[in-house]
């Protein structure tokens, strides 16, 4: 999820807050910023093995037969509206993409979607609409959830051997953009300090801010190991490494890839894990700072 299709969707939407080379401020804040919290979720990823995620470590920080129960029930409750929210802005790239593949299917789509507006809101700058639409597209992202659901009823060996197979194909798509977007990269077009970019923007603070809410939604994902701890082996070496692994290439990849599609932009416009660690020496300190922590 860390190497999706965000950072093209919320490009236009960076550049609609920051104009041109001030935008790229957000990536790097973002970045820093990930990477500060990718050592948080290491830490605590090896000082309680196990999976859940946030579940397990608000279980056990807040206290299991105290308010842990209720931060974790409040855990789930929110998640069973965020996640599908994520996995609905990733349908929504798809189908958006899905427009370039050809004019007729374009032209189709755009013929057949019917849209109804629900409401309006103003945000403090201007008034949005809320609307609801329908179409191919939707179809077609209907679909990609069912299969995604097919592929997940699958022993957890096979399903890592599929993550193995999709990581190897998003690799390739990132050599690709990045050679494309090297071979078509224009420094003046990006860094260009002309027009709304020749002075401060105002409010630049407030702005760096929306920009970097955007790039931190790209960065997301680097923390999944957490999620299914008992599925790992070595979480005390492999956690934190997954982690730091993740975020670092991420970083890399994410801010030429966002260079670059700028450019663009602008010119087009098995046993439990507790266990096997449990035999271990020398993971006796993390074991008293996990039962120094339940008990705060």
């Amino acid at each position: 999820m860390i190497v999706g299709a965000g950072v093209f969707i919320t490009i236009p939407f960076m550049l609609k807050e920051l104009p041109g080379p001030y935008a790229l401020l957000g990536w790097l804040a973002a970045g820093g910023l990930m990477l500060v919290d990718g050592l948080i979720w290491s830490e605590l990823g090896a000082a309680m093995p196990g999976s859940g995620g946030s579940y397990l470590y608000l279980l056990e920080c807040y206290g299991r037969n105290r308010w842990g129960r209720l931060m974790a029930f409040l855990f789930i409750w929110q998640f069973l509206i965020s996640g599908p929210l994520e996995i609905a802005s990733g349908v929504i790239a798809l189908e958006q993409f899905s427009s370039s593949l050809h004019p007729s299917w374009k032209k189709f789509n755009d013929e057949k979607t019917l849209t109804a507006e629900i409401g309006t809101w103003n945000d403090g700058e201007e008034t949005k609409s809320l609307t609801v639409s329908f179409g191919p597209t939707r179809i077609l992202g209907t679909f990609i959830i069912l299969g995604l659901l097919v592929l997940l009823y699958r022993r957890i060996s096979t399903l890592g051997k599929w993550t193995v197979t999709f990581w190897l194909g998003v690799l390739g798509a990132i050599a690709w953009i990045l050679l494309a977007g090297g071979a078509h990269f224009h420094r003046q077009v990006v860094f260009d300090y002309s027009g709304e970019a020749a002075s401060w923007p105002d409010h630049f603070w407030l702005r760096l801010g929306k920009v970097m809410i955007l790039a931190m939604y790209s960065y997301l994902g680097y923390y999944n190991i957490c999620y299914i701890g008992d599925e790992v082996r070595d979480p005390l070496m492999r956690g934190p490494a997954h982690g730091d692994a993740a975020l670092w290439p991420a970083e890399e990849i994410r801010q030429p890839a966002g260079a670059a599609g700028q450019d663009q932009r602008e010119r087009a416009g098995p046993e439990g894990t507790r266990q096997r660690i449990g035999r271990g020496v020398e993971c006796q300190p993390v074991r008293l700072s996990h039962a120094a922590i339940a008990d705060q």
